[in-house]
């Protein structure tokens, strides 16, 4: 499968971190749960023991890619520090933070415009998250729909300003929010190709020094082992569309578990965090009401603390 880095990702890092463990946090996306997610990764900090949510390498895609910059914010052994700003940013969200309607609604957007949604309001929201200088390594994909590559954003060389571009790249939900483009590339969501990148982080861990059985693996998908069976007969077009994104990305979540077995076998992927319980879904994206976004904050802290977080819970209920 053909991937695109968009700058070259190899660098050597002589210094390996603490207690010889590479540790990684690979955040999905291909839903609109970004509350949930945030919960999660409110619940990893809180109950890992001392020490092991020092991730060294952070990945997202799709709203995973919005949480990871804002973990790129904080030094290794900071963590605790970011759980105010996930909660706040999440507790206090509205869709007007990422898109508005265009003038003449969905209309305009299916005819005339690029996407259903005008994201020009996302810019500015990410660029309030991004931090200047990150602290951490930390990437986010998106697609090329040119050529189908995958396009990697890498804050080791690249600006603040080049990442948040890779970030509303990876943000933009096909059909829904429009492609970004940068130098030659139209790109969409990495979630196209790769609803979770590990792949990368692993290659990050790599070049950093350690060998796979050094790597350690938190995983936090946005979609759930079980998908609620429903009524489609009123559905209206975009009801329909974010019922494909649901069932696309549950599809997703039941790949990780194969492909982590199969392509890293000596890579130890200690929780891999997905809702255990349906969440309430919005015709629009990211429509949520204060209660609704609780409630994925909750949701996603609970699961991230109980017993079924464990990759061996996760296949023994295939």
């Amino acid at each position: 499968m053909w991937r695109l880095v968009v700058v070259n990702l190899l660098f050597a890092s002589s210094v390996l971190a603490i207690n010889g463990k590479c540790r990684i946090l690979a955040l999905g996306g291909g839903t609109d749960k970004g509350a949930y997610q945030a919960g999660a990764i409110i619940g990893l900090i809180q109950n890992l023991p001392s020490g092991e949510a020092v991730w060294d390498v952070v990945t997202g895609n799709g709203v995973g890619a919005f949480n990871a910059i804002i973990l790129g914010n904080y030094a290794l052994g900071q963590e605790s520090s970011a759980i105010s700003v996930l909660n706040n940013t999440w507790n206090t969200f509205t869709p007007n933070q990422f898109y508005k309607q265009w003038p003449g609604g969905e209309i305009t957007g299916i005819y005339w415009e690029k996407g259903l949604f005008d994201t020009s309001p996302m810019g500015p929201t990410i660029n309030k998250k991004i931090p200047s200088t990150f602290q951490r390594w930390t990437a986010v994909g998106a697609t090329d729909l040119v050529s189908g590559n995958y396009v990697l954003f890498n804050s080791s060389f690249l600006d603040s300003e080049t990442m948040a571009i890779g970030v509303k790249a990876s943000l933009a939900t096909q059909g829904e929010f429009p492609w970004i483009p940068y130098s030659n590339l139209q790109l969409s969501t990495g979630c196209i190709k790769y609803t979770v990148d590990i792949l990368d982080a692993v290659t990050a861990c790599t070049n950093k020094g350690y060998t796979t059985d050094q790597m350690f693996v938190d995983v936090v998908m946005v979609a759930g082992k079980t998908i609620q069976q429903i009524d489609a007969s009123k559905f209206k077009t975009p009801d329909v569309f974010h019922r494909y994104l649901e069932i696309s990305a549950f599809q997703d979540t039941m790949r990780v578990e194969e492909t982590v077995n199969h392509d890293y076998p000596d890579v130890t992927v200690r929780n891999l965090i997905f809702p255990s319980q349906t969440l309430n879904s919005s015709s629009l994206p990211y429509d949520y009401d204060a209660s609704e976004l609780r409630a994925q904050i909750a949701l996603g802290m609970s699961d991230a603390k109980s017993p079924n977080v464990t990759l061996s819970y996760y296949m023994a209920f295939q």
